[in-house]
C-alpha cells in the first residue's frame, strides 16, 4: 500500500478499535499476507495496531481498497503521535520557516501512477507565490530541482507529515501528503486532474481542482493502472493561474497570513 492508503487503513482500524476494543493486525486476506505494524512507519507506535492483534483486512472491497475505482468513500481521521526524535528534527530543520506554506511537487515520484498524476507547472506556481514563505519537504531520493523555494530534505514520510501538520496551507497533487493534511485538518488545495477523485479520497474541508475528461466523464476518476493520455493532458491544462485562484480564495476565506 502507499502512504495515503496506510493512513486511510490506520484510521479505519482506529474507529473499529474504538467500538470493539480489540487491537488489530493489518492483513491482506486475498493475498494471505500481513503487514508488521512495528516495521511499517505509518503503523508503528500505534496503540490499536499490534502484530498479535485480530486480523483486519487492508483490502476489503473484493480484494481492493475501500475507494477502488471510484467507490464513494470518505477517509476517516485518527490521532497521530510523533516521537521526541521527530519533534527535535522539526525544531532544528523546519521551525525557522514558520509560518509557511508547503508546496509538494514530489507526489507519486516513484509510482506507476506518476504520469497520470504529475502536474507540470510547479515552478510557475512557485514564482507567483514569492510573497509567501514556501517550503518543499523533499524526499532524500528525489533530485528534481526547483528554485525560489526553501527546501528541507526528509528521510522518512513521518518527517514530511510533521511539516504538514504545522503548515498554514499545503499545495499538492493527490497522494500521501494530501492524506496527511486531511488527518491533521491542515488547509489544503489538491490538484486531482482526472485520474483520481475527491469523491473517493477527498476530505471535506479541502479544495479540489478536478477535470472532466473522456476517461473521467462522471467525475469519479479514471483510475487507469497505465499511462493515460487524457489524464496527462488534464494535468497539463490545469494552469498555475487556476491554482493561484484557489489558493487566494482559500487564504482570504480563512484569513491566513503567510509572508516573508
Amino acid at each position: 500500500m502507499g502512504k495515503g492508503d496506510d493512513l486511510m487503513y490506520r484510521a479505519e482500524a482506529y474507529h473499529k478499535w474504538r467500538v470493539e476494543g480489540k487491537k488489530l493486525r493489518p492483513y491482506d486476506f486475498k493475498k494471505q499476507r500481513g503487514v508488521t505494524p512495528q516495521i511499517n512507519e505509518i503503523f508503528k507506535d500505534t496503540e490499536w495496531l499490534d502484530q498479535n492483534g485480530e486480523p483486519y483486512d487492508t483490502h476489503p472491497n473484493n480484494g481492493k481498497r475501500w475507494y477502488h475505482r471510484g467507490t464513494p468513500y470518505q477517509p476517516k481521521r485518527a490521532p497521530f503521535e510523533f516521537t521526541e526524535k521527530e519533534l527535535d528534527w522539526y525544531q532544528h530543520n523546519v521551525r525557522k520557516y514558520e509560518p509557511y506554506i508547503v508546496i509538494n511537487p514530489d507526489a507519486k515520484a516513484n509510482s506507476v501512477y506518476h504520469d497520470n498524476k504529475k502536474w507540470y507547472h510547479w515552478q510557475n506556481l512557485i514564482d507567483q507565490m514569492q510573497e509567501h514563505t514556501l517550503l518543499r519537504v523533499q524526499p532524500a531520493n528525489v533530485t528534481q530541482h526547483y528554485s525560489n523555494i526553501n527546501q528541507v530534505i526528509t528521510h522518512t514520510f513521518r518527517q514530511a507529515m510533521l511539516a504538514v501538520k504545522n503548515a498554514q496551507l499545503v499545495i499538492t497533487t493527490e497522494g500521501g501528503l494530501h492524506h496527511a493534511a486531511g488527518q491533521f485538518q491542515t488547509p489544503c488545495v489538491v490538484i486531482y486532474g482526472s485520474h483520481s477523485s475527491p469523491h473517493s479520497t477527498g476530505y471535506s474541508e479541502q479544495h479540489a481542482i478536478t477535470s472532466i475528461t473522456h476517461c473521467n466523464p462522471t467525475g469519479k476518476g479514471c483510475h487507469a493502472d497505465w499511462p493515460c493520455q487524457y489524464c496527462e493532458r488534464a494535468m497539463e491544462e490545469i494552469t498555475a493561474e487556476q491554482v493561484m485562484t484557489e489558493i487566494n480564495q482559500y487564504i482570504q476565506h480563512k484569513q491566513i497570513k503567510i509572508g516573508n
